[in-house]
């Protein structure tokens, strides 16, 4: 960007001095010969400036995408203060907003590998896996355990020789 600027900087001080010789010729074949080299610069000055509205159009554009990441970045920042890392009765980790910040919404959880990555995805209930009631992410397609069926606590410690040691 600096190097078109500076170029055509450059490019319009030789067009100036040039616009002088012209003014300064005593005969038409001077005159011709400077007003050939007049248009050949103006053209390269043209080609110069274009080169830098060019440059400044993709700076312009790119300053765009990083003001509109980082107002997502001060939301996501803003976003996360109001959740808390929560270990779940099964030991699966999931945030969950805190009371304080809950306002109207009904309670939630966000998956923890997505909040991690700045994604805010709200864990769903799931099919039950075996001894376990379960959320889903349906981002990133985990599964959370959230709590042992009563039956299988009782069967884990040891009511039942049937699973006795299993678990």
């Amino acid at each position: 960007m600096m190097d078109a600027i500076s170029g055509a900087l450059t490019a319009v001080s030789s067009l100036m001095t040039l616009s002088k010789d012209i003014s300064n010729a005593k005969t038409d074949h001077e005159i011709a010969v400077k007003t050939t080299e007049l248009n050949e610069r103006l053209g390269g000055a043209l080609q110069q400036l274009i080169a830098a509205q060019t440059d400044y159009l993709a700076l312009l554009s790119e300053k765009d995408k990083l003001k509109t990441e980082l107002v997502k970045l001060k939301d996501w920042a803003h976003e996360q203060e109001r959740y808390q890392l929560h270990q779940t009765e099964a030991g699966g980790l999931l945030y969950r907003v805190k009371p304080a910040m809950q306002g109207s919404e009904p309670e939630h959880s966000l998956c923890a590998q997505c909040y991690q990555q700045g994604i805010k995805s709200i864990l769903q209930p799931s099919a039950d896996i075996g001894r376990f009631k379960m959320l889903k992410c349906h981002a990133c397609d985990s599964d959370i355990q959230l709590q042992a069926y009563p039956s299988a606590m009782a069967m884990s410690s040891g009511e039942g020789n049937k699973w006795k040691g299993f678990f």
